[in-house]
């Protein structure tokens, strides 16, 4: 899947939970959704959490994933991209492209 499907698939999804907010639901109900819509058909069409981790500090030199060594931690706190998107008066992909990409930094 290339990466205008995958942002046509985050804007319906965004599309989505604003509905569910102007029906009232708790943040909680329609966060965690395009939490893992956006894990999923972005952060890891990269492959692993390990190869999509650009950078890491230099405490995690010679640590290994899966042994709780390593925190998989985002450089823009998810609650920021997340009022982002759902404040959007227009959500295209060419919206939401801007906030996904400025925070994974695959821009270009």
């Amino acid at each position: 899947m290339d990466d205008t499907k995958r942002l046509q698939l985050i804007a319906e999804a965004v599309r989505y939970c604003q509905h569910a907010r102007a029906a009232n639901t708790p943040v909680t109900g329609y966060s965690k959704m395009l939490r893992e819509v956006i894990f999923f058909v972005w952060t890891s069409r990269l492959g692993s959490k390990a190869k999509s981790a650009k950078y890491r500090s230099l405490a995690a030199v010679g640590r290994k994933w899966g042994h709780r060594e390593i925190v998989y931690d985002h450089a823009i706190p998810y609650c920021y991209e997340l009022e982002a998107l759902m404040e959007l008066a227009e959500v295209t992909p060419e919206a939401v492209r801007p906030v996904r990409c400025v925070r994974h930094n695959h821009g270009e």
